[in-house]
Order: structure tokens, then sequence, then C-alpha cells
């Protein structure tokens, strides 16, 4: 997978009731990130892509605030940039 694609899951969402989805690994290929596609259930955010180019700019709308997001420690500068587009500051914390 490349891309996630705007309201990935509303899909998902609607028929399995992913109010109890807490965590969610992006694989390493991941070049995008589309439009609210992340549900407000969110805590926990693992980016393994060093490859990501595009975080749309209402893509972590649905995701609190408190919300925790790993990454890899050799893009923390450029993804901290990416995922700041709509505003909110969520803790940021890396991996080898």
């Amino acid at each position: 997978m490349t891309e996630i694609s705007d309201y990935a899951f509303d899909y998902f969402n609607f028929y399995t009731y992913s109010n109890n989805l807490k965590y969610v690994v992006l694989g390493s290929n991941l070049t995008k990130i589309g439009n609210a596609c992340m549900p407000a259930s969110i805590k926990k955010i693992v980016i393994k892509s060093t490859k990501l180019k595009t975080v749309d700019s209402e893509a972590l709308k649905n995701v609190p605030s408190s919300a925790v997001i790993q990454l890899p420690k050799s893009k923390l500068k450029s993804y901290k940039k990416l995922l700041n587009v709509n505003g909110k500051s969520y803790k940021l914390k890396t991996v080898e």
C-alpha cells in the first residue's frame, strides 16, 4: 500500500464499528495520507515509512491531539511539518 485514500476508514467504521480501533501501523512504502482517513478513536499511529511526501490538510482532523504518533527518527523534522497541517500538535515519538 502506498496511499491511504480520503475517508478510508468511513467504510470501515460503518461495517465493523471501528470506534474500538485504537492502534494503526502504516507500512514502509506509504507516500500519501488522504483527508479524514483516521477515526476519532485512534490513540496511537505508527508510521514506518521514510517515503511519506503528502499529508492532506484534513488527514488527521478526527484524531485527538492526545494521540501518539510514532515515526522514524531520521524523518522527525520533515514529518513534524507534514503532520501539523490542521493546527493540532500531537505527541511525536521516534524509533530507530
